[in-house]
């Protein structure tokens, strides 16, 4: 198993990332419930769907690619979460040191 991330492997996993967090949506509502106003799961749901939609056209490299999810998020999921995880896309993109893949180590 390689410790090397291509452009392909981060898509992957995003899309992986945004399924599993659209299907939990009902279950973050609940948790957020218990101590907030229970909306986390639409919020993630609609921003992590925007992102997989964003993601059939996916930019050209790993920078660009962290940077438009994180753009997206900002856009499209309106909670702190969506702020801190667009905040989080953003910065990483910034830290990218080789555009064309990541290590395991990078990540």
């Amino acid at each position: 198993m390689s410790n090397t991330l291509v452009l392909a492997d981060v898509v992957q996993i995003l899309i992986s990332l945004a399924e599993d967090l659209e299907a939990a949506k009902d279950h973050l509502n609940e948790l957020d419930a218990a101590i907030g106003d229970g909306d986390m799961g639409i919020s993630m749901s609609r921003g992590f769907r925007s992102v997989r939609e964003g993601l059939k056209d996916p930019p050209q490299d790993i920078r660009q690619l962290l940077m438009k999810v994180g753009l997206i998020l900002s856009n499209s999921a309106a909670s702190t979460a969506g702020a801190l995880l667009s905040t989080a896309f953003v910065r990483a993109a910034r830290e990218v040191q080789n555009p064309a893949s990541v290590t395991l180590s990078d990540v």
